[in-house]
């Protein structure tokens, strides 16, 4: 926050409030595609390239419900597709479509709907959330915890959530 910055007349003060702009525009000029191919690259065409004795692939579905890693990122790619070119909404009747038979055969619906279901919380569970893991400081506001990191989708109670900050 610009405000934070005190000493107006120190000589290192445009050097200050531009690192603090810079970096809060960060966010949104990195590419979301991008996140999620590197977390594919790493953990699914990397792994068996390392030993490891506790992350390993039957390791991970056990912690998605069974959902083997590979099908958890591709999972989660549609929904991030596809709420970024639906204004953040994701219907689970789109896959109820004939133009998704393609989709189903790499991604089965069963995961796909798991996976939207561990991205989803409901209001409740966001402010709840919220209030176990903020610092609970206003001038951390701008850079506390946010509950949509973790779960994106919101589920008012119909049955179709939306991601409130698609990106």
């Amino acid at each position: 926050n610009a405000m934070d910055i005190d000493d107006v007349g120190a000589a290192d003060f445009l050097v200050r409030l531009m690192t603090r702009v810079t970096y809060e525009q960060f966010p949104y000029q990195e590419s979301i595609f991008e996140e999620l191919a590197r977390s594919h690259a790493w953990m699914v065409e990397g792994l068996p390239d390392v030993e490891t004795r506790v992350i390993t692939e039957d390791s991970l579905a056990d912690m998605l419900d069974g959902v083997p890693f590979r099908e958890a990122i591709g999972a989660t790619f549609f929904l991030q597709v596809g709420a970024f070119q639906n204004g953040g909404a994701y219907k689970p009747g789109w896959l109820d479509q004939p133009n998704f038979t393609e989709v189903l055969k790499l991604y089965p619906r069963t995961n796909i709907e798991k996976i939207a279901s561990r991205l989803t919380t409901t209001p409740a569970a966001f402010r709840t959330a919220f209030n176990d893991h903020s610092v609970g400081t206003a001038t951390a506001a701008r850079f506390d915890y946010n509950p949509l990191l973790a779960t994106p989708f919101v589920d008012m109670g119909d049955g179709e959530p939306g991601a409130p900050a698609a990106r």
